[in-house]
């Protein structure tokens, strides 16, 4: 899981995976049109979600869960580095 660090002095869990293909793959970072993985992977072109999940902390905060809807872009060879077009979930 990786931490965020926020204003309030405090860091939140966050854990980010990517529903692709059926299969379910951890994401260590995310942003500027692109998904970030710890070790290389490699992905059809295609279309599938990305789930965020950000812990409920300080305790009895509730868990927020936040969902895009990412079109891949193809690539030929393993790269921890994939590029994708993020949008809403239908």
């Amino acid at each position: 899981m990786n931490q965020v660090n926020t204003s309030g002095g405090f860091s939140r869990l966050v854990h980010i995976e990517l529903h692709v293909a059926d299969q379910c793959l951890p994401v260590a970072q995310m942003g500027g049109g692109r998904l970030i993985f710890d070790q290389p992977v490699k992905l059809p072109g295609t279309i599938g979600e990305v789930l965020m999940r950000i812990d409920g902390f300080p305790a009895g905060t509730p868990v927020t869960t936040r969902r895009w809807r990412v079109s891949l872009r193809p690539s030929s060879v393993p790269a921890r580095i994939v590029f994708a077009d993020f949008g809403p979930v239908a």
